[in-house]
């Protein structure tokens, strides 16, 4: 779960809400809509939703188009470019208008505070680039397991970043 500083140059946009939030999806029926409600219903209710289709074969577009929210933005894209593509997440950053951006996996559920725990710890520590926070999954066998980030091996966890002038 991370949250990036999402306030350069490189992008310069007007900043109408506070967090923008990536759901990129192809063929994932099954999981969508809990993806998207998760994030709609967080207590933290300053963002937008960007919905990237790329080129979903299912009925995916349908599911996505049946939310009425004012907050989600629907892009549809021609190709399919591989799940966490680069021509995406392009996509995604032309379109936010967040200070903050979030990528979030049309598979994955977000639990109700969690925009707001992680916009609260940016906001009280603007010396910080991006936070993340401790995943859980669901294994092979339907159990519950956690990883916090102490125990992940992140190969930027070691590397500095610098915020641009």
């Amino acid at each position: 779960m991370i949250l990036l500083y999402y306030n350069s140059p490189m992008y310069a946009t007007i900043i109408h809400m506070m967090v923008s939030v990536l759901i990129p999806y192809y063929n994932d029926r099954e999981y969508l809509s809990q993806a998207i409600e998760s994030v709609l219903n967080q207590t933290y209710k300053d963002f937008e939703l960007i919905l990237i289709n790329h080129a979903t074969t299912d009925d995916c577009r349908e599911i996505a188009h049946s939310y009425n929210d004012e907050r989600i933005k629907h892009i549809d894209m021609e190709e399919n470019y591989g799940a966490g593509g680069g021509m995406i997440i392009s996509k995604f950053l032309e379109n936010a208008k967040g200070k903050y951006v979030k990528f979030f996996c049309a598979d994955d559920v977000m639990y109700p505070n969690c925009l707001e725990d992680l916009v609260t710890y940016m906001e009280k520590h603007p010396e910080k680039d991006f936070v993340f926070g401790d995943v859980e999954y669901i294994d092979e066998k339907g159990v519950l397991k956690s990883i916090s980030k102490e125990e992940c091996d992140f190969s930027y966890r070691h590397t500095r970043f610098m915020k641009e002038k």
